[in-house]
């Protein structure tokens, strides 16, 4: 396999995970919503927090 098809690949991996995580991240927020306003706002406030927490880690990538 040529490097160019080993990048595509991982591409698609990437892809696949980040639909994943947009799907378990739609799968929580429904499930708070019957949950009383203080449990959703510590839930909404750790999902934000991973989510900067990723981009961050993304961002860091490669500048070491």
């Amino acid at each position: 396999m040529q490097d160019h098809e080993i990048i595509e690949a991982k591409i698609g991996e990437y892809e696949h995970a980040l639909n994943r995580a947009a799907e378990v991240y739609r799968e929580i927020q429904q499930l708070i919503m019957t949950q009383n306003n203080d449990y959703s706002l510590n839930v909404m406030t750790t999902l934000t927090t991973c989510t900067i927490n990723f981009k961050s880690l993304i961002e860091q990538t490669g500048t070491g």
